[in-house]
């Protein structure tokens, strides 16, 4: 079973969406490192979010980009390749006092470290092959075409994925599927596990004997660790 720790950092308050009562479990092709497909009805599944929040603070926090860190450091020399699904709008060097999971990564990444950003707009101001950052302006569900850039960097396994593109129950299953390149070490981190209907459905669903889980930051929009066993 999954735990939740509190905040590392200062964070937003934000109420838990009610999810719970609404999830079914979908037939279709079994998907690796899921029980089940999750659903929350076919209404709901391609929504990004469902219940109005009047919460309108900044969704990046201290908190998860200490998460974000705290994993990397645990990977180490073993950490060779970071894919992120959904990459910030913020410069890599945001003004202070602004949070950057895209450049948290970037900055805490050995220079050997490969990052692969992968988003539907063009991302040219984190593009740099020369510091092995690399940016691919494609659907996340164009897996073939993200791994047609992974095989030309010689590139044969995700260390760290980082999912937080568009929170919909059908994209968050689509985007775990990346984990199908996932080392024997590889860590998934899927951001707003607390508001979004897809991260938390996904969460919801994961094999706990193939994957640990683990929620954090339930203050605000919160993030999940899942490590491979």
């Amino acid at each position: 079973m999954g735990t939740t720790r509190g905040p590392i950092g200062p964070t937003h308050k934000i109420k838990p969406v009610p999810y719970k009562d609404h999830l079914v479990h979908k037939k279709g092709k079994q998907i690796p490192g899921l029980l089940f497909i999750p659903s929350l009805g076919e209404k709901f599944d391609d929504r990004d979010s469902i219940i109005a929040t009047r919460y309108f603070g900044h969704a990046y926090t201290q908190c998860v980009t200490d998460v974000i860190v705290g994993e990397m450091n645990r990977l180490g020399d073993k950490l060779k390749c970071i894919v992120e699904i959904g990459v910030d709008n913020c410069n890599t060097d945001p003004p202070k006092g602004l949070v950057s999971y895209t450049n948290t990564m970037i900055k805490n990444k050995n220079s050997s470290t490969y990052y692969i950003g992968v988003d539907i707009n063009p991302k040219g101001h984190v593009h740099n092959p020369s510091k092995n950052i690399h940016t691919i302006r494609t659907d996340s569900s164009d897996r073939e075409k993200v791994y047609e850039l992974l095989d030309k960097l010689s590139i044969e396994k995700i260390d760290l994925l980082h999912i937080d593109a568009f929170h919909s129950v059908n994209k968050a299953v689509q985007d775990w599927q990346y984990t199908e390149r996932l080392s024997e070490h590889g860590v998934v981190i899927m951001h707003d596990i607390t508001y979004h209907p897809g991260p938390w459905a996904v969460f919801e669903a994961i094999d706990t004997e193939l994957y640990s889980k683990e929620k954090f930051c339930p203050d605000c929009y919160g993030a999940a660790v899942m490590r491979r066993l």
